[in-house]
This record gives C-alpha cells, structure tokens and sequence, in this order.
C-alpha cells in the first residue's frame, strides 16, 4: 500500500521499523502484511533475525514469504546466517537451498556439505548444485561431492558432477 511505501521512505529508527514491521507482519489482511519487508529493507543486514523470525512464525502463504525471500537474495551475503536458519526448518528449506549458492559466502558451505547427506534426493540435488554455485568459495566441499557421483538418484550425480567441474574449473 502507498503509506507503508511512504513509511519505507522515511527510514525509520530500528525500534520502530521492527515493531511496525512485526504489526504487518502477524496481520492476516493481504494489503497489511505485504508491506511489512518495505517498513524494515532499509535496516539492511540488521533486518535479518528479525525476518527469519517472522518466516519462522508464519506458514507459507506466498506473499510475505515472496517478499522477505526477495529481500535476503538482495543481500547477498549479508543474510546467509538467516538463511542458514531458515534451511533448518522444513517449510522453507526448499526456497532456501537455492539461495545458498547465489551470495558467493563460505559460511554456507559447510551448511550445504551437511545437506548432502540428507534423506531425500531432492535437497541432496539441491546442495550438489548450490555448491556449483558457489565455485571455487566451495572447494572444500569437493571430498563431501566425491561420493555423491555414486548416489543411487541420477540426478543428484549429475548435479555433483556439474559441481565439481564448476569448483574445479574455478579453483584451477
């Protein structure tokens, strides 16, 4: 809506923009919570734990998650702990695991070498290509990968593949 825009615009103090933004956030009213990331994006990094712990108390309903998924991509860096986080937690590690292996940080890895060894194919796949993502920041995990060229899925092999020749192309 134009006044959370207009709110957005004025940046704030933190305390404010958090409790505004926790207000949005728990309403059940479409036009209400879609502007809570706006009220909260200009606190950057800061913003983080404090949208990880509204994703943590909603279920996926598409659009705060849409939002707030946005924002963290948009940070790079900056919010892979967040995501990390959230990547526990089974309604999003699906949206999560992606966006692991865009911000170029090696706090995920070893997140993403621990994904490899998870029960499905799916998230194994996943943190294979997320790691591919990532290059040669993802060179440590080549030993974890090592095995999943063997995997009994093929397309957690392939992706395991294409991620080691991606780290190794890099790291040459």
């Amino acid at each position: 809506s134009s006044a959370a825009e207009a709110l957005a615009k004025f940046k704030l103090d933190p305390a404010t923009a958090v409790s505004l933004f926790e207000l949005l956030a728990s309403q059940d009213e479409y036009p209400l919570y879609s502007n809570a990331i706006p009220v909260i994006s200009h606190l950057g990094a800061e913003a983080v734990p404090i949208v990880v712990k509204a994703l943590q108390l909603r279920e996926d309903d598409g659009t705060l998650e849409f939002f707030a998924f946005e924002f963290l991509d948009q940070l790079g860096p900056a919010a892979v702990s967040g995501l990390v986080e959230l990547s526990k937690t089974d309604p999003w590690k699906e949206r999560v695991i992606p966006l692991l292996g865009k911000p170029r940080s090696a706090e995920a890895v070893p997140h993403l070498i621990d994904l490899l060894k998870h029960e499905t194919r799916q998230r194994r796949a996943e943190a294979a290509e997320a790691l591919g993502r990532l290059g040669e920041i993802a060179a440590p995990a080549i030993p974890a990968l090592s095995p999943q060229l063997t995997d009994h899925d093929i397309k957690v092999t392939v992706r395991a593949i294409e991620a080691l020749g991606r780290i190794g192309r890099r790291s040459a």
